[in-house]
């Protein structure tokens, strides 16, 4: 269940909220058609992304749109990829954050409340919405703002009774405001 919902982007954008570590703005949840997409791209602004929920990792299920002509094709290629990929059709639209930097909190829990931060990493080199390179740590960005984003992957973590090791990530836009930006969770493959 911790899995399952740590995975599920939507059910992490909702839980942050709920935390008080603020989101990326985004449709606030699944976006049923085309008619309620263009309703929420109106309030959000373009550029932004229709997003698989499903889609995990690797840029799959993930579309950017710059107009609202071009964002009822690219919601049903989302929603169509993501049923035939996932199994999963539920689409939702996330705003763009300009230069935005990509970071990642490796974060260990005991599942019992217990959780450290182990660490922060910058992941904002990619291609075609994938990693490229991952240092650790982050050049440039000042200890508040790394305490910060470590703080906020510790009670989600804590939050949900994540048990294992993961990360929680993160993007920062260049003007610090608002000050996190949760992208969504996931746990790392590891061995006793």
């Amino acid at each position: 269940e911790t899995l399952d919902r740590l995975g599920d982007p939507i059910g992490v954008k909702l839980l942050a909220e709920e935390l008080g570590i603020a989101s990326v703005p985004w449709s606030e949840g699944q976006v049923e058609d085309v008619e309620s997409a263009l309703g929420w791209a109106a309030r959000l602004g373009y550029p932004l992304f229709v997003k698989a929920a499903a889609a995990g990792r690797d840029g799959l299920g993930v579309r950017r749109v710059s107009s609202a002509a071009d964002l009822p094709g690219a919601f049903e290629a989302v929603r169509s990829e993501a049923g035939l990929l996932f199994g999963d059709a539920r689409v939702f639209l996330e705003q763009k954050v300009p230069e935005a930097r990509h970071l990642g909190v490796q974060v260990v829990s005991d599942g019992q409340g217990a959780v450290w931060a182990a660490g922060l990493c910058e992941c904002t080199l990619q291609r075609r919405n994938r990693t490229i390179v991952e240092e650790s740590a982050s050049p440039g960005l000042p200890d508040a703002r790394v305490a910060e984003l470590c703080d906020a992957a510790s009670r989600l973590a804590a939050a949900t009774g994540f048990s294992g090791v993961g990360t929680v990530e993160f993007m920062v836009g260049p003007d610090d405001a608002p000050a996190l930006l949760l992208c969504h969770a996931r746990q790392r493959a590891h061995e006793a």
